[in-house]
């Protein structure tokens, strides 16, 4: 063979690599037509340079032969049906082929989305991961598929007398919020409300304060500042009676209200 004909199939042979690798990996190469003619055209060039040294000739013959005789579906398997990439299977038989499903083994009949997993609820979270199936539509949900409760009122959360400043228990139960808080993509407002003891306006302005107080501290711990305001509404919005030591220490409270 000649120094042309060894250069021709060496550039055949880096051709037959390249398609090789643009071909999908569960893609026989008698199943792809590129790669099949590309190496009929090489194996046709290797006989007749072989021969007497008319490689270009053999190529052109064997991509030809190799064009009619590479039939994709005439290789195709059982249970395999032919694409533009040759042939393909889809296990389940959920629609979506094996090579692209990222959950092969679904249950005949069930509903998938385009990667071949199911998430029934339509909540953004694949049923094998989903904690809280079949929530209703429309439902915010955190990163386990359960819905995010609209209102969180932390109980526990004290400050020091007439002070924002928190108390040690309270810093530990905001540590405890920060998880959950991060697990959502939500946005929140802190509520701060006080009992009626004192004047509206000083306790309108202590509501604030605390409030704020308990959002430079989730700030501090890693959550997001543009997730979170703060609002104090003083002793307007008691949920027990201001008469009772019991029911003033229920209005003395933080709430976070979540936001879609």
């Amino acid at each position: 063979m000649n120094v042309k004909g060894k250069s021709l199939l060496g550039m055949l042979t880096l051709l037959v690599f390249v398609t090789g690798c643009a071909e999908r990996p569960s893609v026989k190469w008698q199943q792809s037509k590129p790669l099949c003619v590309v190496a009929g055209a090489l194996a046709g060039g290797a006989v007749a340079g072989a021969a007497d040294n008319k490689a270009a000739l053999g190529v052109l013959l064997g991509a030809g032969v190799a064009y009619f005789a590479c039939d994709a579906g005439s290789v195709c398997e059982g249970g395999e049906v032919q694409t533009s990439y040759g042939c393909e299977s889809d296990s389940d038989r959920d629609g979506v082929y094996d090579s692209s499903d990222e959950c092969p083994n679904s249950i005949l009949g069930a509903r998938v989305n385009s990667v071949g997993c199911v998430d029934e609820d339509e909540d953004g979270v694949l049923d094998k991961s989903d904690a809280c199936l079949m929530t209703p539509a429309n439902t915010i949900v955190d990163q386990t598929g359960c819905p995010v409760v609209a209102k969180i009122s932390l109980e526990g959360v004290n400050f020091e007398y007439k002070s924002s400043g928190l108390t040690h228990d309270s810093k530990s139960i905001l540590d405890a919020a920060v998880e959950k808080l991060n697990n959502t993509s939500v946005n929140f407002v802190i509520e701060g409300h006080t009992d009626s003891i004192a004047s509206q306006a000083y306790n309108l302005d202590l509501s604030l304060a605390r409030a704020q107080s308990v959002l430079n501290y989730l700030q501090a711990a890693g959550v997001a500042s543009e997730r979170m305001t703060a609002i104090g509404y003083g002793e307007t919005q008691p949920i027990a009676s201001n008469q009772t030591d019991e029911g003033r220490a229920s209005n003395r409270r933080v709430v976070f209200n979540l936001n879609d």
